[in-house]
């Protein structure tokens, strides 16, 4: 039996005994309570399927725009998806070594020797029978390849992959990120909106009120502390407004950059008041189990877990043998007419066995490794823990503030009734200026509270949606390349 035939069943009884080493990945029970702790009002469904494009029951088409190319635009989902395509390269450039390294090679020399070299006589030169000058040309094809027999480079590709999982779902959380900051940062421009005209609203009120008094004042029906006390009251009230003006464009600024464009670009599409998007009657929640499915955070750390895991794999694989196979075919011949003739042909064929003799370095990579493995378990079970938690404080406040809003409404019309007739009363003479006064300043707070109120509901929402982790699916375009190495992955 030839040398090459002995060789090829060894290779093929290593191919068909290899096994992989390492412990296998198993997906970690779900943790996950039941139900949900929070007890909200009607307006908030334990269970349902939470939607997917939240933002449509806000109902305001300028979001939804400002939305859509917030995805497109922003710079930092810019980068998570460059770091998608570095890791699907990295994938590639992994599985990659499971196939033979072929290298070509293609020379021309030419060479003169020294007559009074080493093993080369000048009486021997003399008579032609050595040449001191000549060429020579070289064609050839080097083939290395490496057997995985104990499975080291199948658990690197095993961790590559789970690499390019957990960067592809780190990509939906930063596209969940930008989705709840853009629109909190135009329900902060439209709440800055409502406090503004709730402002500009009781000035020309309070100016009114100041007008009144001031004819008083004149006829000699009021005394002057009354005419004081409303002015003042009418610049205090004027005082909120440079403040508001400042929130408001703050957040049109940030709003701008989110789209990846300069502060102030959207000055001029935002000019138009738009009343605060409150939420929809009824926010489904889903379970909680259903979260930990759905949360990108969640499904990243699951994912590096599973890459750590065969991390120790890769490590393990270190201690067993390594066996390569190297080959090369080529031609050699000191004329270029002759290069591809019968006996200018050579090849080789090597195969051969690395064992580690030293371990010690190895196997205290292991136990990194492990301690490593043991760090991503701990930080995914953390991740379930901050979600639930996370979901659990969302609705908290979303509950509470839906309660606070709806004092705060019955306290707006209430103030309104209560300014209607003090104005009534003082104009008749049944009441003093101060009872008006202290009527439109309580007006004011309650409305201005109120504005507040809103802008923290619909925010509240937004971070609610957040929490759940909903939104991205809408926005999913993971790039395919067919035909690619990785697609042929076992």
């Amino acid at each position: 039996m030839s040398f090459g035939v002995r060789w090829m069943l060894v290779l093929c009884c290593g191919v068909v005994l290899g096994c992989t080493v390492g412990p296998d990945y198993q997906t970690p029970i779900e943790t996950a309570p039941t139900a949900w702790v929070t007890r909200a009002e009607e307006r908030v469904a334990p269970g349902g399927e939470i939607l997917i494009e939240w933002w449509a029951s806000l109902e305001d088409p300028i979001l939804t725009d400002l939305l859509q190319r917030a995805v497109v635009s922003n710079h930092d989902l810019r980068i998570a998806e460059a770091r998608v395509r570095e890791s699907r390269a990295l994938r590639r450039a992994a599985f990659s070594k499971h196939l033979p390294k072929i290298d070509g090679s293609a020379a021309a020399t030419r060479f003169r020797l020294s007559r009074n070299g080493v093993g080369v006589g000048s009486a021997a030169a003399e008579q032609g029978l050595v040449n001191l000058e000549d060429d020579f040309y070289q064609l050839g094809v080097d083939t290395t390849w490496e057997l995985d027999l104990f499975g080291g480079i199948r658990r690197a590709v095993e961790g590559a992959s789970a690499r390019l999982e957990a960067v592809a779902e780190e990509r939906r959380g930063m596209v969940l990120s930008i989705l709840a900051e853009v629109a909190a940062s135009y329900i902060e421009v439209r709440g800055a909106e409502r406090r503004l005209a709730v402002a500009e609203d009781n000035v020309r009120i309070q100016r009114a009120t100041l007008d009144l008094v001031a004819n008083k004042v004149k006829a000699g029906l009021s005394r002057r502390l009354e005419l004081e006390r409303a002015k003042a009251l009418l610049e205090t009230t004027r005082s909120a407004i440079p403040a508001l003006e400042a929130a408001r464009s703050t957040a049109s600024y940030r709003l701008a950059v989110l789209l990846g464009e300069q502060p102030g670009a959207l000055n001029a599409e935002l000019s138009a008041v738009r009343p605060v998007p409150l939420p929809p009657a009824l926010i489904p929640l889903g379970l909680p189990s259903e979260l930990l499915r759905r949360r990108p955070d969640v499904r990243a750390a699951e994912r590096r877990l599973a890459a750590s895991t065969a991390e120790i794999g890769v490590a393990v694989a270190e201690l067993y043998p390594r066996f390569l196979l190297t080959s090369a075919v080529g031609r050699e011949s000191g004329v270029v007419s002759d290069l591809f003739k019968a006996g200018s042909g050579n090849w080789l064929l090597q195969p051969s066995l690395r064992l580690p003799i030293f371990q010690r370095r190895i196997r205290a990579n292991i136990k990194a490794v492990e301690a490593r493995s043991e760090q991503a378990l701990a930080i995914y079970e953390q991740a379930v823990l901050l979600a639930v938690e996370e979901t659990e404080s969302a609705l908290e406040r979303y509950a509470r503030q839906l309660q606070t809003r709806g004092h705060l409404t019955a306290a707006v019309a209430a103030s309104r009734r209560a300014v209607d007739l003090a104005d009534v009363l003082y104009g008749r003479g049944l009441t003093d200026q101060l009872t008006v006064l202290d009527a439109q300043r309580t007006l004011n707070d309650v409305e201005d509270r109120l504005a507040v109120s809103d802008t923290a509901l619909a925010s509240g929402v937004v971070l609610l949606y957040k929490a759940l982790g909903g939104g991205w699916e809408a926005f999913e375009s993971v790039e395919q390349e067919p035909g690619t190495l990785e697609q042929a992955a076992p």
